[in-house]
């Protein structure tokens, strides 16, 4: 009667060693990550283009192809193979906030995206303008 306790104890005991390694593989953060600097890039005026030198860093946990892909107009900017990191800079020259992809080369799933943001100081005024003759 005496050891039956002290069976069960030892026995939560073992399993408990090895469940914190179970516990902490499928807590792990994720190591996929992309940035951009500057995240926002400031115009002038409402509506002038905005000019930048943006970098882009990024890591995946998977080696691969992959490619940094401008959304809207579906542009590849860079490409890289065999890897799981990468950066690049790009002269950035848009009106309009972009969203950037980085999608995987051969079946285009996108992986991580980011965005370069613009505004700008002065809003656009419309005057009223008078039609006169003279």
């Amino acid at each position: 009667m005496y050891f039956k306790p002290l069976f069960l104890f030892l026995m939560a005991f073992a399993l408990m060693s090895f469940m914190p390694s179970l516990a902490y593989s499928k807590t792990l953060p994720s190591t996929d990550y992309i940035s951009v600097k500057p995240e926002k890039c400031v115009a002038l005026r409402e509506g002038r283009q905005c000019l930048a030198d943006v970098a882009f860093d990024w890591q995946t946990a998977v080696v691969g192809d992959y490619c940094l892909v401008e959304k809207e107009a579906l542009t590849v900017v860079r490409c890289w193979q065999g890897t799981s990191s990468g950066r690049y800079r790009l002269a950035f020259s848009k009106q309009q906030t972009t969203q950037f992809l980085l999608v995987v080369k051969d079946t285009n799933r996108v992986v991580l995206e980011t965005e370069v943001e613009v505004s700008w100081v002065y809003k656009t005024k419309h005057k009223k303008r008078r039609w006169r003759l003279f």
